[in-house]
């Protein structure tokens, strides 16, 4: 099987639901759809780990912590989510129902295999394509910066506003520029993997014909960093971390004193079982958790604020509601949903995505005056034959990934039907709708299924698409 970049581009009139590739360069169409947390009401969600069937490793965490400066140090997701990436939102200056989300990582092919390297706050490290051409918009446009004393943007590049390039420089990237810009600045956010009870007044607990059914199944994405973590000096911790990886001794999140209290949780699954039997909701693999998301005013400006909070399901909606195996069944690691996703690719998307403004792309240095645009073509089975520059060569950033072979914690086992009856009947549709897929062997980790897709790139570098 051949990559295919234009794989968005396909026809899907046959299926009545979106694919995720319609409309973002984020996961791939074995993905579930995303959802959205909102300010219009509460969103409620259960976090579920993947299916033991798929041989994924069920722990809270991966073994690894991230440092913040405003809001220390926290531990990253296990195989239920993706956390700490950046993401360029609705990417493009054409229609947008035809703008693209994507992901500011780099997959890299290096001589121990495949490393990621992850664009960081305000482009340190990793400088992403999407990061240069925003960066030389910003600039073009008079790099605009706010002056609290004068209590507006003011330049801070001296620059022509009569030039049709800083015009259309400050179109694209506006002074006060907001998500609806053709390119806006890439936003820290949260993607946690679960099904979806309600969200800005959508129930969706209910079929169209207002018959009861289970969860939706969706990739919850936080973009508030409000919601994810709160700040240090805050007075009330009401973020996800603060809720979810809510501890019950005294060790605190610091990995040296982690390690020192229980060993090397980054590489011991003993250790890493040890330490995760401290937190609140460690029995998340077999008790279902309900995820709250809402939002407050805060502020004179209005700005919403998230609080979220993490309770048992069984608290919520009694004992006897529990997602069955069959439901279940099709929740995948995380890394399984990944797009294929490179610095050469990100210049040819936003090639596709910004046909007439090649300007703006050799100005910051994504193109030159020999690449041929790629116009988006009107064919699924286009293949794209343009030559397309070499990314300039950087350092990887390594984020190792354990191979750990054997789950740490085990599932309690759930017959394919509810142990307890449901509250309601259950629509035969929605009932055993979908088998697994043949499960990965437990020793298969996220760089081997990266490998996989890097050998599919070099088929397309090498015409063989």
């Amino acid at each position: 099987m051949t990559f295919d970049i234009n794989r968005a581009m396909y026809d899907s009139s046959a299926n009545s639901e979106k694919k995720n590739s319609d409309y973002q360069k984020i996961f791939n169409d074995e993905a579930p759809t995303i959802g959205y947390i909102s300010s219009k009401g509460p969103c409620e969600f259960i976090l579920v780990p993947p299916h033991p069937s798929f041989g994924a490793f069920q722990s809270m965490t991966s073994g690894y912590f991230r440092e913040d400066e405003l809001r220390g140090t926290v531990p990253t997701l296990g195989q239920y989510g993706l956390d700490w990436a950046y993401v360029y939102r609705k990417v493009g200056s054409g229609d947008p129902k035809s703008r693209k989300d994507i992901l500011a990582i780099n997959m890299v092919e290096t001589d121990d295999g495949v490393a990621i390297q992850a664009e960081g706050e305000w482009g340190r490290g990793y400088k992403s394509p999407m990061y240069k051409l925003y960066e030389y918009l910003w600039r073009t446009g008079g790099g605009h910066k706010y002056d609290k004393q004068a209590r507006r943007s003011i330049p801070s590049v001296p620059v022509d506003m009569n030039s049709p390039q800083t015009r259309r420089a400050l179109e694209l990237v506006p002074i006060n520029n907001d998500l609806n810009a053709p390119m806006g600045r890439a936003i820290r956010t949260l993607f946690l993997q679960g099904f979806m009870i309600k969200s800005a007044g959508l129930q969706y607990v209910m079929t169209e014909q207002g018959e009861p059914c289970w969860p939706k199944h969706k990739i919850l994405m936080i973009n508030q960093v409000s919601a994810i973590k709160s700040r240090q000096d805050a007075k009330d911790k009401e973020g996800f971390y603060d809720a979810f990886f809510e501890r019950t001794d005294d060790i605190p999140m610091d990995r040296r004193l982690v390690n020192e209290a229980f060993g090397d949780i980054a590489n011991n699954p003993d250790a890493l079982a040890a330490w995760e039997s401290g937190f609140l909701h460690s029995d998340f693999a077999t008790q279902q958790k309900l995820l709250t998301f809402s939002s407050y005013s805060s502020g004179p400006a209005g700005i919403a604020t998230y609080r979220c909070n993490v309770t048992n399901l069984s608290n919520r909606y009694g004992a006897n509601y529990a997602l069955p195996d069959d439901v279940l069944s099709r929740v995948r690691p995380f890394s399984d949903y990944i797009l294929l996703n490179t610095e050469e690719l990100q210049k040819q998307w936003l090639q596709e995505l910004f046909v007439g403004d090649e300007w703006a792309l050799i100005g910051a240095g994504i193109t030159n005056n020999n690449s041929v645009r790629i116009a988006v073509p009107e064919m699924p089975n286009f293949t794209p034959t343009a030559a397309i520059p070499a990314p300039t060569p950087i350092a990887p950033t390594y984020i190792p990934t354990p191979t750990i072979p054997t789950p740490m914690v085990q599932a309690a086992e759930i017959s394919p039907k509810p142990a307890i009856k449901p509250p309601y009947a259950t629509p035969e549709s929605l009932q055993a709708t979908a088998k697994p897929k043949a499960p990965a062997a437990a020793g298969v980790d996220l760089s081997d299924r990266l490998m996989v897709m890097v050998n599919r790139l070099k088929d397309v570098k090498g015409g063989n698409a």
